[in-house]
């Protein structure tokens, strides 16, 4: 832009000079000549004397000449002044815009690279209320299995059986929040430990998709075990009582696994992938 103007300045200031240039002086004539009939009759000058006709002439069209040359001036000038001002305008536009996009494209949040294969375990992502995050969500179970360290009797424990979102929130490449919502309703889902982690913590960066769903497993499987030394509800919404459970738990044995390895065989009749490793990870 800066170019267009410099190359815009330089064209106007030679137009200015070429016209200021020019001067009536200039015009002279060697001779003339005249045409009668078939003949052409030439003049030439034989010598110069002084003639106050000529200079009256002269200044006549000295003065016609100059007002005209202010005239084309004038208008060469004014035709540049509005292709400089056009040329300016579309310099403003271009700046503005550009400015505009910069903090676009700051704030805006660049849509990680989600495949169909990330889609089938269960993987969707959405922008996050507050600016610059996101938020995503992975269908889950919400199947505990075990309170402290007793396996809850399987009869009980698939009443406690319940499809749930758990919930990352991200802001660049940082996990800031993990969290368990309602596939419906996007409402929090009430449950033994409401938004404690126990002795969990999740990873506090991630790079791809994969990474996302992995945090999301892990906190499935920290959900498959009840503490009771930090329960933040022993009664939730929908679900037994603590004490409920503990009444009808007994301590891990062989036969207890092997019951709810059978007991899994059956969860994918109701639409359950429950083929994760278990570990008893909360605490107090």
């Amino acid at each position: 832009m800066n170019e267009i103007n410099d190359k815009i300045n330089d064209t106007m200031d030679s137009v200015m000079k070429s016209l200021d240039s020019v001067s009536v002086e200039d015009l002279k004539v060697d001779g003339f000549q005249v045409r009668s009939g078939n003949k052409i009759l030439k003049f030439t000058v034989q010598e110069e004397i002084e003639c106050n006709i000529e200079d009256d002439i002269r200044n006549e069209l000295k003065e016609k000449l100059s007002e005209r040359l202010i005239k084309i001036g004038s208008t060469v000038k004014q035709k540049l002044d509005e292709m400089s001002e056009f040329v300016s305008t579309i310099k403003n536009e271009y700046e503005h815009k550009k400015v505009e996009l910069d903090r676009k494209l700051n704030s805006s949040n660049l849509m990680p690279d989600i495949t169909y294969k990330h889609s089938a375990q269960g993987l969707s992502l959405s922008k996050a209320y507050e600016s610059g995050r996101l938020t995503w969500f992975m269908q889950a179970v919400y199947w505990p299995k075990y309170i402290n360290d007793r396996i809850i009797d399987p009869k009980y424990s698939r009443r406690l059986i319940h499809h749930i979102l758990i919930c990352i929130e991200t802001c660049g490449n940082k996990v800031m929040n993990v969290n368990i919502k309602k596939p419906i309703g996007m409402e929090s889902f009430q449950h033994y430990h409401e938004n404690c982690w126990g002795g969990w913590v999740y990873p506090k960066t991630w790079e791809t998709p994969d990474d996302i769903i992995e945090i999301a497993k892990q906190a499935e499987i920290v959900l498959e075990t009840i503490n009771t030394g930090s329960l933040a509800n022993h009664s939730p919404r929908g679900l037994m009582r603590a004490s409920t459970l503990e009444k009808h738990s007994e301590l891990r044995k062989q036969k207890d696994v092997e019951l709810f390895n059978t007991t899994n065989k059956k969860s994918e009749a109701i639409g359950i992938n429950d083929g994760f490793q278990r570990d008893n990870v909360w605490s107090v």
